[in-house]
């Protein structure tokens, strides 16, 4: 137990700093801002992530994009 202690006492401590002094520097131009402003409304993100309100909201876009598809495709064109 006492050369386990002295072992311990002897290695000298590593990382006197800060714990992210190595971490990599992330350029802001390839980050995901916490909010987007679309037509749709505001879309939140954290850590890149949506929270379930944005998901809610692309689904429904989406949804609404590809309703108003169908039914363009199935409008007929007239021969003018």
């Amino acid at each position: 137990m006492l050369t386990l202690l002295a072992v311990a006492v002897s290695v000298p401590h590593r990382g006197k700093g800060s714990p992210h002094q190595n971490a990599a520097k992330v350029p802001p131009y390839i980050t995901t801002p916490d909010t987007v402003q679309t037509r749709v409304g505001t879309l939140r993100f954290f850590d890149g992530l949506p929270d379930p309100e944005t998901v809610h909201k692309v689904y429904d876009n989406l949804d609404f994009s590809r309703g108003l598809e169908v039914f363009l495709s199935g409008v007929p064109l007239r021969d003018v």
